[in-house]
């Protein structure tokens, strides 16, 4: 029996649509992974079954006496509000529930009195989500849940969405938590929904065969038209002369047009990825890209880190690991000079280019600009190589045109990495470059960091990208830092 469900929906932006006559339902108590490439319309369907978004066209058919919350990708509250009062009245289940999430309530609880400002991304996405699972909502929406999450956090994530009694509709792309949660998976490709059921794994293997036979019927379908377009050619030649065939040719050219309508694009196994260009690095071999000497920090009094010891190389690629609110992103600005030590040395080499990537420097995005027009306003490049390099980031000459408001957040994602890499960084800090990036964008992510001649610092909680990429972790616990000489395996159960 289905609760919810959209019957012919369609969404427009910009006169482009994202889907259209698009029908899905979902079954009472079941997990729904909702998977897809990024801009293909996920965020809004989402919006669109959870009430906040109006469709184009088309009906949301929900019981009225279940309700339904939306968790979005980045906080939804207001950032200088303290954290309790986004809770709304705290109660024993909020703070059992942010204790098993791994939220440091402080002595006291002083943590929730704290503005959401000064919470890092994982914090304020536990409170997103706490919020959700202990609120009285049969229908929860959950858009990457997964970002920010540390490994703890994930693994709570995975065990409330298994023991909530009601509906959860996921947007996700790690393949884990697909695997441990979904009942069903929902691909939205080329704006219509397919229905899967089995694993991820599961999921490839149908489509394969799928597309396959899309492609058998689309190759008949293209042997058709070439003997159409054959058979107009020649009535069109033959009504030149003889007007008598004129109807025929006429009824002819426009079945054919049908046709040609009809046929749409080739079904592709493999979709068109990014080309990210790490560009030209100099060879600075055994240059201090950063030192750190006996280095403290504290926050009014609470100490965040202490003792700081370690030094970063040119040519090394280190992820500096540790659970939420552990103080990664805090000695990220450290080194970025954003802060001060309270004691110490925290000193970043001379005359090295730095790219930096944010959790949240989407922000400084201007989203009333075009893609291009920021990437221009950024860069300083001229309009003919900016389009080029957008192309190359899958930037169409459609979409680098609309306002950066409504890309998604893989899409922006995609904009800033195009902006970072136009600069041909030396040293590039990456803070959870992993978050809203589909798999295709994640692939080519671990390929160009990989294969980088420079020194890269990046913060993240995949520990398959980690694995893939880092030459070392920098592991913070209790205030210290600790170097590891391994993977993620030294530190965490599989």
């Amino acid at each position: 029996m289905s609760g919810l469900a959209g019957k012919h929906i369609a969404k427009e932006y910009n006169q482009r649509f994202l889907f259209k006559n698009l029908s899905v339902s979902f079954d009472e108590e079941c997990t729904s992974a909702l998977i897809g490439d990024n801009g293909t319309g996920k965020t809004t369907l989402m919006r669109i079954l959870a009430g906040i978004e109006e469709p184009t066209e088309g009906t949301v058919f929900v019981d009225e006496w279940y309700k339904r919350i939306f968790v979005p990708q980045e906080f939804s509250g207001d950032l200088s509000t303290p954290a309790a009062d986004f809770l709304g009245e705290v109660t024993d289940q909020h703070l059992q529930m942010l204790h098993e999430v791994g939220f440091n309530l402080g002595i006291s609880q002083t943590n929730l009195n704290r503005p959401v400002v000064e919470l890092s991304g994982g914090q304020r996405k536990m409170l997103e989500l706490v919020r959700a699972f202990t609120g009285e909502f049969y229908y929860i929406f959950l858009d990457e849940p997964e970002n920010h999450l540390d490994y703890a956090g994930r693994s709570w994530l995975i065990k409330a969405i298994k023991e909530h009694y009601g509906c959860v509709i996921v947007v996700t792309h790690d393949q884990s938590i697909i695997d441990a949660v979904a009942d069903v998976i929902l691909s939205l490709e080329d704006g219509q929904i397919q229905r899967f059921s089995g694993s991820y794994r599961d999921f490839l293997a149908e489509r394969e065969r799928q597309i396959s036979g899309r492609l058998r019927t689309w190759k008949h379908n293209e042997r058709e038209i070439k003997r159409y377009r054959q058979l107009v050619n020649e009535l069109k030649m033959r009504a030149s002369t003889n007007s008598d065939l004129s109807g025929a040719y006429h009824n002819k050219r426009r079945q054919l047009e049908r046709m040609e309508l009809a046929q749409g694009r080739r079904p592709e196994f493999d979709k068109p990825v990014p080309r990210i260009n790490a560009g030209g690095v100099d060879n600075k071999r055994n240059k201090r890209i950063v030192v750190i000497e006996d280095a403290d920090f504290s926050y009014d009094e609470k100490e965040v880190l202490s003792h700081l010891n370690v030094e970063l190389r040119f040519g090394e690629k280190v992820c500096l690991f540790g659970r939420n609110g552990s103080g990664k992103s805090t000695l990220l600005r450290l080194i970025t000079g954003g802060l001060r030590p309270t004691r110490g040395a925290v000193q970043q080499g001379t005359d090295i280019r730095t790219g930096y990537y944010t959790q949240d420097n989407y922000l400084s995005l201007n989203s009333t600009r075009s893609a291009l027009e920021e990437y221009i306003t950024q860069t300083g490049e001229a309009e003919g190589l900016a389009r080029n390099r957008l192309a190359q980031y899958l930037f169409d000459a459609s979409l680098v045109k609309q306002p950066i408001r409504s890309l998604s957040g893989g899409q922006k994602a995609r904009l800033r990495f195009a902006i970072l890499f136009a600069s041909d960084p030396e040293f590039i800090i990456l803070d959870e470059p992993t978050n809203h990036v589909d798999r295709a964008t994640w692939e080519m992510l671990v390929e160009v960091t990989r294969e980088y001649r420079g020194t890269l610092l990046f913060v993240s909680h995949d520990r398959l990208f980690i694995d893939q990429v880092a030459d070392k972790l920098w592991y913070l616990h209790d205030h210290k830092l600790t170097e590891v000489l391994d993977t993620t395996d030294a530190l965490l159960p599989r």
